[in-house]
């Protein structure tokens, strides 16, 4: 189970800190980054490489994988906006 996020008057999306823990301490296997994101089930994401403490948020494989399924719209200090490749 991935965790998910929900902000207010959106419907439930996927939290990658939490995700990025999980991967990190072995809860979920690393190939799980490429079930949920191969497939561009995420139809956006707000990425950051580092969290306030400098620690990645997630595995260098799982960004790879981020990367060949999905491209930036936006950067900013927040982090970058990605959507699926042919969106």
């Amino acid at each position: 189970m991935v965790g998910l996020c929900y902000w207010a008057n959106t419907p439930f999306t996927l939290d990658l800190y939490i995700y990025g823990q999980k991967l990190q301490t072995g809860v979920l296997p690393i190939a799980s980054c490429k079930t949920v994101f191969q497939a561009a089930s995420v139809p956006i994401i707000q990425l950051q490489s580092v969290n306030r403490h400098g620690i990645e948020l997630l595995p260098e494989s799982c960004n790879q994988i981020i990367n060949e399924n999905y491209h930036p719209i936006a950067d900013s200090e927040l982090g970058v906006l990605l959507v699926p490749r042919g969106r």
